[in-house]
């Protein structure tokens, strides 16, 4: 049995200086403030509340961090009810779906994922070729992806208060933010593109 990886078109979300502070003189984030962001549809599986309410968190020892959420779906409604009712509803800002996904990660300092089962992660994926430092549960093929410490940092499924630590882990330390996002990038890219998956697929019918 030989395995072969799912491909992604990733050099699209390889750095490009151009494309930085865009998302954030958008949303009127000061300068030296972070943004965190979680991309994903709007759906039980992928853990949302999990994630809102380690955003309440974060924000009671960093209230200038700024966080948004990319993509919709059936949940989207409750979720900005959640919002509400956790008092973070102006420090969270719905995006919706976008195109634009190189945009959004260039901007963002921390990519989350909260999901409760996941298969192939593809938004950890974009967000660590794009050198960014992610932060995701510790379930289905995540591990297979993000290698605890070494190129993301792992928590425990529906612990908001893991989630939320390893956030501010990462706010608080530059260096390591850095480190994650450069292990990150190397980790994830040729392995993940679609370059790599064209070569593998031929060889694998020749």
């Amino acid at each position: 049995i030989e395995v072969i990886p799912l491909g992604l078109e990733l050099k699209n979300f390889m750095h490009h200086p151009q494309l930085t502070a865009g998302l954030k003189n958008k949303l009127a984030i000061q300068s030296g403030h972070r943004l965190v962001g979680l991309v994903g549809r709007m759906v039980p599986i992928k853990g949302h509340y999990i994630f809102l309410n380690a955003v309440h968190r974060v924000l009671l020892k960093y209230p200038d961090v700024a966080f948004v959420l990319v993509g919709d779906g059936e949940l989207r409604k409750s979720l900005e009810l959640e919002c509400q009712r956790l008092g973070i509803r102006e420090k969270v800002t719905f995006l919706g779906w976008r195109r634009d996904l190189n945009r959004i990660y260039a901007d963002l300092d921390v990519v989350a994922l909260s999901s409760l089962n996941e298969g192939t992660p593809v938004s950890l994926i974009e967000a660590m070729a794009a050198g960014k430092a992610v932060v995701a549960t510790n379930v289905g093929g995540v591990p297979d992806v993000v290698e605890d410490g070494v190129s993301g940092l792992l928590v425990p499924p529906k612990d908001s208060e893991a989630l939320a630590d390893a956030v501010i882990r990462l706010l608080k330390d530059d260096d390591l933010r850095r480190s994650l996002g450069e292990c990150g990038r190397a980790s994830v890219y040729p392995k993940y593109d679609v370059t790599r998956l064209i070569q593998n697929m031929e060889k694998f019918y020749l």
